[in-house]
């Protein structure tokens, strides 16, 4: 059978992917979350799940089983926006939703806090197991030991076609076992299509350093701000835990702990069993931190700036939490709030981290005979690139279909 491989959302936008893999009878579908606005009004569940169908009107069909027998979904990760994304549309969409056990871990963290809608039809899988989807099979592997639940995706079908998904990495020079794994086994047959998510191709940085250098600055400049008597909140990315980590350490060797959200803390536990973090609101609570704000660092993550308006020029050092960047419409309203607050601003993110020269090394040993960017702020440049290092590559359209036969 044919496979039609389409784009169901733009893909020179971040965010809001969804790409199909279908024959006759089955649908696969990778799914990369929504750029939603950070700022939505959480009261209603069911305007914003219309709101998001309505970006993706081919994902939900009135009845799905007359045009495939089986569906299901698959995640390489699920940060935040995704999983609302999810939540808020899970009761039109009968199908599983496929995930690995970590990322799993991750979500079931920040659901202990009761604040998040059970996703009852999501599925943990192991890595390297192979997962049935009628004529199409679906392996997960580890993509890299930093970003603790990121995930490459192979899809295969009934004629060998390969298909390939990645998504952020964090290269490490010191240990890059996990990344020359998967792409070892990648390369008993060479992918068909490889979808890349190249955030690092936006970057223009000819120096780039290790990853292990980014991650100590990181530490180094958060440490550096620990001795103000101002109040040290931080932004940091839930998914990179390993990050976390590293600051609950370092502000505990500082004698100056985080006051983690629910969510931060509960995921700092079940990843780190001899941790003992501190959680607002059950261990510390606002007005404490008020009084004394030179003996903690807040953790402070964009629905809870306004935790900030009673503290005298707060330092917000932002950390890869969302919104990342001004292709978030909500990260101009957070810096306007700031500037009311008098707050110091300073983004230490190692967003981007792999580096370009590291990504296009990786993109040339997989060696897909073709390659699309799948998500990333600069499309047009990305593509040059990768067709100047002499590989094949093009960024389609919406509803764009590719065939396989």
């Amino acid at each position: 059978m044919t496979t039609s491989v389409k784009f169901l959302s733009d893909l020179k936008t971040l965010g809001n992917k969804i790409v199909s893999f279908s024959d006759n009878e089955t649908r696969v579908l990778i799914f990369l979350g929504f750029s939603l606005d950070s700022n939505k009004n959480k009261t209603s569940d069911k305007s914003m799940g219309e709101k998001l169908l309505s970006k993706i009107s081919e994902l939900v069909k009135e009845n799905p089983e007359t045009i495939y027998k089986k569906q299901a979904i698959f995640i390489s990760n699920l940060p935040t926006d995704c999983a609302e994304a999810l939540e808020s549309f899970k009761a039109e969409v009968d199908m599983p939703i496929y995930v690995s056990f970590q990322s799993g871990d991750l979500y079931s963290s920040s659901n202990e806090t009761g604040e998040r809608t059970n996703i009852s039809n999501l599925r943990r899988v192991d890595y390297e197991k192979e997962i049935k989807i009628g004529s199409f099979t679906v392996n997960f592997f580890h993509s890299d030991q930093k970003i603790i639940n990121s995930s490459v995706i192979k899809i295969s079908d009934s004629n060998g076609h390969v298909f390939v998904y990645f998504g952020a990495l964090g290269y490490s020079e010191s240990s890059p076992e996990k990344i020359d794994h998967w792409i070892q086994k990648l390369a008993n047959r060479r992918a068909d299509l490889l979808l890349l998510e190249g955030a690092d191709f936006s970057f223009d940085n000819p120096k780039e350093k290790k990853l292990s250098q980014k991650e100590k600055d990181l530490i180094d400049n958060f440490a550096d701000k620990l001795g103000s008597n101002h109040l040290v909140a931080i932004n940091p990315d839930l998914q990179h835990i390993l990050v976390l980590s590293a600051l609950e350490k370092a502000a505990r060797n500082f004698g100056r702990p985080i006051v983690w959200e629910k969510n931060y803390s509960n995921a700092l536990k079940k990843f780190f069993s001899d941790s003992k973090p501190l959680t607002l609101g059950r261990d510390i609570d606002l007005p404490e931190i008020i009084a004394y704000p030179e003996d903690y660092v807040l953790q402070n993550s964009y629905d809870n700036l306004d935790n900030l308006k009673d503290f005298y020029k707060p330092i917000y050092l932002q950390i890869d939490g969302q919104p990342l960047d001004d292709h978030d419409s909500s990260y101009k309203i957070r810096r306007n709030k700031l500037n009311d607050l008098s707050a110091e601003f300073l983004d230490l993110g190692i967003f981007g981290q792999t580096g370009r020269t590291k990504l296009i090394k990786i993109v040339k040993q997989i060696n897909a005979k073709l390659t699309i960017p799948f998500d990333s702020p600069n499309f047009e440049d990305e593509v040059a690139l990768l067709k100047a290092e002499g590989l094949t590559a093009k960024l389609p359209e919406k509803n764009q279909d590719i065939e396989f036969q």
